[in-house]
């Protein structure tokens, strides 16, 4: 599990880079956002199957994690949810082409 400072906290993803992926290259970038109640790390990967397709159809795939395991439940979760998205989506594009 893997995790970025978002404003006071920090957050946790899950990045799946396939050897397929030619990193010289750009590639696209995947979100792959969890369902209610879900941990994306263990759980969703599982049952899913996204690691293959993202392996076969060569792009990077993040799985963030909610806090609490819910998206945006209240307007302050949404704001610091959109921040999280924000500054990972900044990272990871900074990171990988």
């Amino acid at each position: 599990m893997l995790s970025i400072l978002v404003g006071k906290g920090k957050r946790e993803y899950r990045l799946v880079v396939p050897k397929s992926v030619d990193l010289s290259k750009p590639a696209p970038l995947v979100f792959a956002f969890h369902g209610f109640l879900i941990d994306s790390k263990d759980v969703m990967p599982l049952y899913t199957k996204r690691d293959d397709t993202a392996a076969k159809h060569k792009f990077l795939l993040v799985y963030p994690n909610a806090i609490d395991k819910s998206w945006a439940l209240s307007p302050e979760a949404m704001v610091k949810d959109v921040a999280f998205f924000d500054a990972l989506k900044k990272k990871l594009t900074t990171d990988y082409k």
